[in-house]
């Protein structure tokens, strides 16, 4: 019976060890909070260098003039393209097309004339090749060589209603399992393995960052922080979408281990076009929601200013910008004063033209502060979330307690003005921006977007809720009030 007994409680304590020693909580940084998300976002924004005013001399000085109104006096109204075209007149139409380009205001950020001119020159050598073109083709020859040189979703040659070719096709990939930061590094949280690399199985040798490959995450019933494993990847270099991901863990004694474990492809659900902002309350928290933006003085953008004001006293706001693709965000810095009282200075600078044939830079961080803030302002992102709805993510990255949550933006704001042309003789319609907007490095990438401060991988909405519900009141009490 003795024997029987000390068997069984051998047993109960190798249970209880082993159950101990799956997370090895003694080497875990502080438990992941509210409060401490919240620390760790503060102090990600007041971190952000500002961006380097020469470098951005360098997008205005020496360029040469172009006059603003070059488009109106070079090319006609955009219209019907003929079906064909003799070689002469598409080679009028190409210097025509690359003397305007020089007025994009992204054209010496993207190389200028050593990248440009040669491009040029190489379409008229294959025009040359045939007396007439069809004009399909012709759109197809400069969109070939001219969008490896330019990444701006709002650029387009040819038609704004397909799919653009200026830009780079990154897709977002995650793994279900979840991990935590330690002191030694990243551990999968069933195993207690601590991540050694990241890579494909079908590319071994290349391996990706683990800075960038793990993201803050909450689950979607708002309950659990934890490191999610987040890949984005540029899908031209791959002719496949990859399927499993590699894993190399190292134990404590050195021993390495390699696992292969199913991607799951970031898909996003588009929500239709709407400028007119609606107010809801859940859970007694008010939640903005605008999935898109509305001309200055509009119904819609009115509206949206009145929310704020009405808000002002609220210790938690939700502005959910999924789907939220863009348009005219003139109320956003509007919206951010009338919200916390005082103007805020934005994280990006502007490239604008400064009258008929120069280009100037309005640089926003001269003089430039992180605001305090006591509220809890939450923005709701997803890849749908575009042009200026990431003016409005610039806005609030320079504002204290803010929360980003979903998944990166869209990445389409390098630049902005909806300056339009159509070339004489062809017709082809083009999109050439005169006003471009420069962030500090790492901050925002073209195509890639801003990442969020937590990821979510499901709703944003029920996850940030969830959050809410569990973790809002221990941040409430111990935030600093004034």
């Amino acid at each position: 019976m003795k024997k029987c007994l000390f068997i069984t409680g051998v047993i109960i304590i190798l249970l209880f060890t082993a159950c101990n020693t799956s997370e090895p909580e003694e080497h875990y940084l502080h438990p992941i909070t509210l409060l401490g998300v919240i620390d760790t976002a503060n102090a990600r924004r007041h971190t952000i260098a500002p961006a380097d005013y020469y470098r951005l001399l360098q997008f205005t000085e020496g360029r040469e003039a172009v006059p603003l109104d070059v488009l109106a006096r070079t090319f006609r109204p955009s219209s019907s393209s003929p079906e064909y075209l003799s070689v002469t007149m598409l080679r009028r139409d190409i210097y025509d097309f690359f003397y305007a380009l020089r007025a994009y205001s992204m054209y010496l950020y993207f190389g200028g004339n050593n990248v440009f001119l040669p491009i040029r020159d190489k379409i008229l050598q294959e025009l040359d090749m045939q007396e007439y073109w069809y004009i399909h083709e012709f759109i197809d020859l400069v969109q070939h060589y001219l969008s490896p040189a330019i990444v701006d979703e709002h650029f387009y040659f040819g038609s704004s209603t397909l799919p653009s070719v200026f830009t780079t096709d990154y897709q977002f990939f995650t793994y279900s399992g979840r991990f935590r930061l330690t002191e030694n590094g990243i551990v999968n949280k069933v195993t207690a393995l601590y991540v050694q690399k990241i890579s494909l199985p079908c590319r071994p040798y290349l391996d990706f960052d683990l800075h960038n490959s793990f993201r803050l995450s909450i689950c979607e019933n708002g309950e659990e922080f934890y490191y999610a494993l987040v890949l984005h990847i540029r899908m031209e270099q791959y002719s496949f979408v990859p399927e499993n991901v590699r894993i190399s863990y190292i134990d404590n004694n050195g021993t390495i281990s390699v696992e292969d474990v199913p991607l799951q492809m970031v898909t996003t659900q588009l929500r239709p076009w709407d400028a007119m902002p609606t107010l809801e309350w859940m859970q007694g928290i008010p939640i903005i929601s605008l999935t898109g933006w509305g001309f200055r003085g509009s119904v819609g953008a009115v509206q949206f200013i009145e929310y704020a004001e009405e808000l002002q006293c609220e210790p938690v706001i939700i502005v959910d910008l999924r789907s939220n693709m863009g348009g005219e965000g003139w109320t956003i810095s509007e919206w951010f004063y009338r919200i916390l009282g005082t103007a805020v200075v934005p994280m990006h600078d502007m490239l604008t033209p400064a009258n008929s044939d120069v280009y100037q830079i309005i640089s926003r961080r001269g003089n430039y502060e992180v605001v305090s803030n006591i509220q809890l302002i939450i923005v709701l992102v997803d890849r749908f979330s575009m042009s200026a709805s990431e003016v409005f993510i610039s806005y609030a990255l320079a504002v204290e307690n803010t929360l980003i949550v979903g998944q990166n933006t869209g990445g389409v704001l390098i630049s902005h003005g909806g300056t339009t042309g159509s070339l004489w003789y062809s017709g082809v319609s083009f999109n050439a921006n005169r006003g471009g907007t420069i962030f500090p490095y790492g901050i925002f990438t073209e195509a890639i977007g801003f990442a969020p401060d937590i990821w979510v991988t499901g709703d944003a909405l029920v996850a940030t809720l969830g959050m809410l519900e569990h973790h809002f009141e221990s941040w409430y009490i111990s935030r600093e009030l004034p």
